[in-house]
């Protein structure tokens, strides 16, 4: 049985023209031997609508201990075609283990950017 733990997002977007999305994004982490979270879903606070351009945005969210971090997956539930986001980076800290990883992304997540 693994422990839940909770993890601290902070998810920066990009700054370029379509860089912002409205679909609901997740985050899959994965460790040692392929453990991993179920999609840990980065719900906005009440009033935001999107994960705009340029912003800066913090989660906290409880999932499965998977040890060392080894793999990040992020994803959205890209409800229209257009739905591209630019993730800049993606840091997740683990408090109860005083650590903080940081991934710089700086990859389009879409269907039509790869």
């Amino acid at each position: 049985p693994f422990a839940v733990i909770p993890y601290h997002f902070t998810l920066s977007t990009g700054m370029e023209r379509d860089a912002s999305t409205t679909s609901r994004a997740y985050v899959i982490i994965i460790g040692p031997n392929d453990v991993e979270t179920d999609r840990l879903w980065l719900d906005l606070q009440q009033g935001k609508k999107s994960f705009a351009a340029g912003s800066m945005e913090h989660f906290v969210c409880y999932g499965t201990d998977v040890g060392e971090i080894k793999r990040v997956e992020i994803g959205h539930n890209g409800v229209t075609p257009e739905s591209c986001w630019l993730v800049e980076e993606l840091s997740v800290a683990v408090p109860t283990k005083g650590i903080k990883y940081i991934f710089p992304c700086k990859c389009w997540l879409a269907k039509d950017r790869g």
